[in-house]
Formats: structure tokens, C-alpha cells, sequence
């Protein structure tokens, strides 16, 4: 996986081959990635007040199985996002299902992880720093007593920083004249998200990749 500022990249896949008998041979790749940055917010005639913040963003993903006989597949991904002000903490983890296929027969499938717009809003002190982390997981586990097995989870172009959505006063009523800091320099008010051309190149990547696997 790699990480840039607003942007994650997390991607694992795991094959296992058929076989002799029932070694129940083991295979578990993962990819983890963090960015992390901090933030300060104040306004005239706020600082010292406590106000509200509302970002977005955006996770997209794909989770993906193809289980042969006797081969126990699993793929699976989380995304959280952290907003920590002084000693409180404004945590959205996102997790999904596990897809997993396997048994007494062979089973494949795919499934869309997330792939929308979220948001998440917590309290701050204007004037006052308060940290930003966003981590993304993307896992697969494989086990094999015989056949073949596949399993992918790709988060390769997913978990945007999504920018503001809405700044508050402690009485609820919309800041605009707001300014920012952050530790990284990075505009955190405006999105990171790709334009739409951006996202469907991605998308043609990964059915190309599919497709790809299905032929060899």
C-alpha cells in the first residue's frame, strides 16, 4: 500500500495452487496505510470557543473470491477515520462482511466495498490544534486442504479526504470566515477526491486485471 496526503492505496491478493492430499497449507496477506496530519481552526472573535466540524470522504473498493474445491478463501477491508480533540476522539470505522467462499464446492464472487460518500463531525476549540489520522486495510486469507483458491482485496484508489462540509459556532450556526492551518500545508477544506474521468480510468483497470486473470 502506499500513502499520500488525503489519498490511501491499499491492495492484497493471495493464490494458492491445488495440492497433494490435505496439507492444509495457509496464505494471509494484508496492507495497511495511515496518513496522519493536524489541523487548527479560528475565526474572529472565536478563538478559545468551541465549534463543530463536518468533513467528507470517500472509500472505494472492491472485495473479490474464487474458491476451488476444498479451499477456504476470505477477503476483507476496513477504513476508519480519526478526529482527535484534546483527549476526546471522533472515530468512523468502516468494515464490511467478509467475503469468504469455500467448502464442498466451488464458489466466486466480488462485492463493492463502501464506494460512496461519508462524513463525520466532531467538537473543536478554535485556536487549538487537533490531530487527523485516516487508515485504510485491505486483507485476504487463504486456507487449503486441496483445489486451487483466489482471493483479492483491492483499495488501490480509495480513501479520499472529502474537505469540509460545514464549520459552527458552539450555538450551531455556520462559520465561514473561518481560517486553517494544517501540519502537512495541505488545504484540508477542499477534496482530494479524483474527477469522475480519474475514477472511471481506475475502474477500466480493474475489469482489464479481471478479465486478464480469467484467460490465463
Amino acid at each position: 500500500g502506499t500513502a499520500e496526503m488525503g489519498v490511501l492505496h491499499a491492495y492484497a491478493d493471495q493464490t494458492l495452487t491445488p495440492a497433494i492430499g490435505y496439507g492444509g497449507q495457509p496464505g494471509y496477506t494484508q496492507a495497511r496505510v495511515r496518513w496522519d496530519d493536524t489541523l487548527m481552526i479560528d475565526a474572529p472573535g472565536l478563538t478559545g470557543q468551541t465549534g463543530s466540524l463536518t468533513v467528507n470522504y470517500r472509500v472505494n473498493g472492491t472485495l473479490l473470491i474464487d474458491a476451488g474445491y476444498y479451499a477456504g478463501t476470505r477477503s476483507f477491508a476496513e477504513a476508519q477515520l480519526n478526529i482527535g480533540v484534546n483527549t476526546a476522539q471522533q472515530l468512523a470505522i468502516e468494515t464490511i462482511v467478509p467475503l469468504e467462499g469455500g467448502g464442498s464446492g466451488q464458489k466466486a464472487g466480488s462485492t463493492p466495498f463502501l464506494n460512496m460518500d461519508r462524513s463525520i463531525t466532531t467538537i473543536f476549540n478554535y485556536g487549538s490544534p487537533f490531530g487527523i489520522s485516516f487508515e485504510v486495510l485491505a486483507g485476504v486469507s487463504l486456507h487449503q486442504d486441496s483445489g486451487s483458491g483466489y482471493a483479492m482485496a483491492d483499495l488501490s484508489h480509495t480513501a479520499f479526504w472529502g474537505g469540509f462540509a460545514g464549520v459552527t459556532d458552539s450555538q450551531g450556526n455556520a462559520v465561514t470566515n473561518y481560517s486553517t492551518v494544517s501540519g502537512s500545508g495541505l488545504d484540508l477544506t477542499v477534496s482530494t477526491v479524483p474527477e469522475p474521468s480519474s475514477v472511471l480510468l481506475a475502474l477500466s483497470g480493474l475489469a482489464f486485471f479481471l478479465r486478464r486473470r480469467r484467460s490465463n
